[in-house]
């Protein structure tokens, strides 16, 4: 078992460790509260956000009716850029997952629908338009970029796939079968070489990037996976990776 070694506990949470976290969605939509002051940016339900790779643009995903999501590009002060509807007629209720690609233009967004599936797009901005520039294969979403490649998952079969970028050519695909009855719940990349991910029982596995097999089961230390009357899980429920650390959030049942 790879373990990881805790070094430190921010207080209260991880969040004001982490650079986009001075904006918060509440039932009435994205804010920004900077310098502790509260002003709506994006009004309605927001289903997913992220900034930009220079931190200068928020890219958002709004529910709007008849099951459409917006993307939508605002600047820091919630002018809009540019905005584009999505709609998929086989997905019903669907959520958006937005994922930063190698240029400061384009963006990655899949919708979700639980059983019903999921479609991923990539959207680039060109002349002050967001247009789709490529249709992922049925249930593969693309998680993130590295180097020369992409890397897509495909949460209903537990598979992952090496792509090229921005060709997004398969070059692997490689079903993690150590998972057995269990199915892949997030993927994050360390860096180039290799990343982590979780499954919907708690349990966390290190995987080589190049050719995306397992590495071997891994653990923060005083964290590490247990077996108890709710199954085998670490109770760790957040992992982000930052260029120097590793902020995690650890939950625990309190009188059941």
């Amino acid at each position: 078992m790879i373990c990881i070694k805790e070094y430190k506990t921010p207080i209260p949470t991880i969040d004001s460790f982490l650079d986009d976290k001075e904006f918060i969605k509440t039932s009435e939509g994205l804010w920004d509260t900077h310098n502790n002051k509260k002003k709506l940016l994006v009004k309605g339900t927001i289903s997913d956000y992220t900034l930009s790779l220079s931190k200068k643009f928020i890219w958002c995903a709004v529910h709007r009716p008849e099951s459409i999501i917006c993307l939508m590009l605002i600047d820091r002060n919630g002018n809009k850029v540019a905005s584009l509807e999505i709609k998929d007629e086989d997905l019903d209720t669907p959520k958006a997952f937005l994922s930063l690609l190698q240029e400061e233009n384009k963006i990655s967004i899949c919708l979700v629908d639980g059983q019903n599936g999921a479609q991923g797009y990539c959207v680039v901005l060109e002349q002050e338009k967001l247009s789709i520039w490529k249709t992922l294969p049925l249930d593969q979403m693309c998680m993130f970029t590295f180097d020369k490649y992409a890397l897509l998952a495909d949460f209903y079969s537990s598979e992952l796939i090496l792509v090229s970028y921005p060709s997004f050519e398969p070059l692997i695909t490689k079903k993690q079968e150590i998972i057995d009855c269990d199915f892949m719940e997030n993927i994050w990349k360390v860096d180039d070489n290799f990343g982590i991910l979780s499954t919907t029982q708690g349990v966390w596995y290190a995987f080589e990037l190049n050719t995306l097999k397992i590495i071997d089961e891994c653990a923060i230390e005083k964290y590490e996976p247990k077996n108890d009357e709710f199954g085998y899980s670490s109770y760790i429920s957040t992992l982000t990776p930052t260029n120097k650390e590793l902020f995690f959030k650890h939950w625990y049942y309190e009188n059941k």
